[in-house]
């Protein structure tokens, strides 16, 4: 908002005098959103998805989600997580966690 305000308090009343004077308040991700416009055209979406998924909070997960599991793109995080493969007889696949033992360590 800019306002530069030293309390809660005042920077309420900035925000009350912008919109009295026409201002439409929106959150940051909203402006980002609507300033891609058409998202058929990839010139900036790369670029923004980055800064979302840096930035966005919950929103920048839901587009790491969304590169990674429907785009089938790497994971972004500084440490990806890393998913074992089944294997056959682990247990796994019938929803038990099998114990360490010293013959399987």
């Amino acid at each position: 908002d800019c306002c530069g305000a030293t309390s809660p308090a005042a920077q309420e009343a900035a925000l009350s005098r912008m919109v009295q004077a026409g201002a439409v308040r929106l959150t940051t991700i909203g402006a980002l959103l609507e300033w891609q416009r058409d998202w058929a055209k990839r010139e900036h979406y790369d670029a923004l998805m980055g800064i979302l998924k840096q930035q966005g909070g919950a929103y920048g997960v839901g587009v790491e989600y969304a590169y990674t599991m429907v785009h089938h793109a790497p994971q972004s995080a500084q440490k990806p997580q890393v998913v074992p493969k089944k294997v056959a007889g682990d247990g796994h696949g019938r929803g038990v966690t099998p114990v360490a033992t010293p013959a399987n360590r």
